[in-house]
């Protein structure tokens, strides 16, 4: 249980505290913290027994470490435990951070300072849940309860306090969202003063002023367009044909191999870079990204937007925010909602299609699945004008993972080859995965990471391809063994060490009430081939064909009896970006039929 966490919010620091009593194992995490930033100050606590006893701490290097991991395991944080956590115990922190935001009120880690969010809510029941802001402070705020009940406020002359108590445990079920969970919500931002007059004029007016004042002058201010870029834009928007979409889509691959994104360099390029390059770098100098070859992930925006323009095409831009962390308000009137831009080309049927310049080497039109299916704020390029619009997102069949394994079944073990190809957000994942490092560094991870989906699986060998090539996909080749025993049936998993479509909660409850959220439509398929050994035959195998409102899983084998070859095939497809949690039953047995598919093994016997 958790007795108390506070947040006092000065001007010049934010002060933390935090109590929990363990009563039982079950409990023992509620005695963690996510990792202390950086800029964390005064940091000490204690860990009390029921006998008086204590341990004290007064440093993060006192914290033992430990790291969750969430989804297929691409989500990693780190949680700090304090020291002398028992099954009987009340543990107490407290800590603080300079706020040294542009306007103070804030750390500057919170966007320079002008926009921090809070969920009020844990997966322990709290007691006291406590905001305290001092008064005057130089930052809007609001807090809202949620579903909750309204906290309890008390004002003084030195600022006012919120409390809650008794606050439910909240767990983030799999596949949600938690923004769509209705928790309390702390929010906090800078409104600039150019625009706090139009606040008054209600939503309309008070977008189309953030506009006109802060997101246009992004675009369209103190832009270096010389020589250089001029003679840039002529060689990249020649010759350009098809529709709108097309010709955007031709620029921005003739962009991506001609100008480096170094906000996701490779390992030649961070090597090579000049120690002071960043030093006087300004994103706003498209003549000088394109007499050196080099910008960062603002520039890339910058130069996909203006080479837009000068190939006479209307670039669209939508502001949005990451699905994670918060979902636009258009009534909430605050601009810095928004996480990233996305720029758009309209077709002339109405269609839309959304770019991300500044994710390196991925495929037009792909965009990370956090900036899609959401509400976003569309500005149109040529009025400055703005309006609510949602950001869709690519189908199952452009999002694509293939696996191609071939088997030897030799006495001791299965050995196997297997050859990967990826297309849309999945190829943009393996490449941003891999690019970075040196390629016996890229093997490295590539080996470690197949190795662990396994038991009894080693890995022999493992390369990965065109990591830095704009023009190729990301591919990988690895071959590895799996160690089986012998008997009279042999069991045969034809896809050794292969990632899962989906993530499959080892429990999920009977029920729940949030809405269900997958990460993006998806294709994986994957075609094992092998020769049944002499003495063995391969009878016959239950298929899987299953499909629902979520997808489609398949699993299909196959034998042929003169060639002794067998084969397996496996195709799962992602279909449902979400649903409502009337429909949790049909996606636990979707993910059911994965588990499954994954799961399934080939039995052979011995012949006679």
């Amino acid at each position: 249980m958790i007795l108390e966490d506070r947040m006092r919010l000065n001007v010049l620091t934010i002060d933390y505290v935090y109590r929990v009593r363990v009563f039982a194992e079950a409990g023992r995490e509620a005695a963690e913290i996510p990792d202390l930033p950086s800029t964390a100050t005064r940091v000490k606590g204690r860990t009390v027994y029921p006998d008086g006893r204590q341990v004290e701490f007064n440093s993060r290097k006192d914290f033992a470490e430990r790291v969750i991991e969430s989804g297929n395991g691409e989500q990693r944080k780190t949680h700090l435990v304090a020291p002398g956590v028992t099954t009987d115990c009340v543990v107490e922190f407290q800590w603080s951070e300079s706020a040294d935001g542009l306007l103070r009120g804030l750390p500057a880690r919170f966007y320079q300072g002008l926009y921090g969010v809070w969920t009020l809510a844990h997966a322990y029941p709290t007691q006291v849940m406590a905001i305290e802001v001092a008064q005057p402070f130089p930052l809007a705020w609001s807090l809202s309860p949620g579903a909750a009940p309204a906290p309890e406020v008390t004002s003084s002359w030195s600022g006012k306090q919120l409390t809650f108590k008794n606050l439910p445990a909240v767990e983030l079920p799999p596949y949600s969202l938690r923004p769509t969970l209705r928790l309390p919500r702390l929010v906090i931002f800078w409104q600039p003063d150019d625009i706090r007059s139009s606040v008054s004029e209600g939503a309309d007016a008070y977008w189309n002023q953030a506009i006109r004042q802060h997101y246009k002058p992004d675009y369209e201010e103190s832009i270096e367009k010389g020589g250089a870029f001029k003679t840039l834009a002529v060689e990249l928007t020649a010759d350009l044909a098809g529709t709108p979409s097309k010709q955007a889509v031709t620029l921005l691959e003739r962009l991506d191999s001609r100008i480096a994104n170094l906000s996701q360099a490779t390992f030649a390029e961070s090597a090579a870079l000049p120690k002071n390059f960043w030093k006087d770098f300004e994103s706003k100098d498209l003549a000088a990204a394109a007499k050196t070859g080099r910008t960062n992930a603002q520039g890339m925006r910058l130069l996909f937007y203006h080479l837009l323009k000068a190939a006479g095409l209307k670039p669209i831009i939508a502001k949005v925010p990451d699905r994670e962390f918060t979902l636009f308000d258009w009534n909430h009137l605050n601009p810095w909602q928004f996480s990233t831009d996305l720029i758009g080309i309209e077709e002339t049927n109405g269609g839309m299609i959304w770019f991300d310049p500044t994710r390196r080497f991925a495929a037009p039109g792909v965009v990370h699945p956090d900036y899609t299916a959401v509400t976003a704020l569309i500005i149109d390029s040529s009025t400055w004008k703005g309006k609510k619009g949602l950001v869709g997102s690519l189908g199952a069949n452009a999002n694509l993972r293939r696996y191609t394994y071939r088997l030897n079944l030799d006495e001791d073990a299965d050995r196997f080859e297997v050859d990967s190809e990826f297309a849309g957000y999945p190829e943009y994942v393996e490449r941003n995965r891999y690019m970075a490092l040196e390629p016996k560094e890229q093997s490295k991870l590539l080996k470690e990471k197949f190795e662990k989906e396994m038991k009894n699986l080693a890995v022999a060998s493992a390369e990965v391809r065109n990591t830095s090539d704009a023009k190729a996909s990301v591919t990988w080749h690895l071959k590895g063994s799996l160690e089986r025993e012998a008997g009279r049936k042999r069991v045969l998993d034809p896809f050794p060490g292969m990632p899962w479509p989906l993530w499959v909660p080892a429990k999920l409850d009977d029920s729940r009430t949030a809405p269900i959220v997958l990460p993006y439509q998806a294709t994986q398929l994957a075609i094992a081939t092998f020769q049944v050994p002499r003495g063995y035959t391969m009878g016959p195998q239950q298929e899987l064909k299953q499909q629902n409102l979520f997808g489609r899983v398949f699993w299909v084998p196959a034998f042929d009896p003169a060639t002794g070859m067998g084969k397996v095939v496996l195709r799962v497809e992602v279909t449902a970006l979400s649903a409502p949690s009337a429909q949790w039953a049909e996606f636990k047995q979707f993910l059911g039929w994965i588990e499954d598919a994954c799961r399934r093994q080939v039995t052979l016997s011995r012949e006679g």
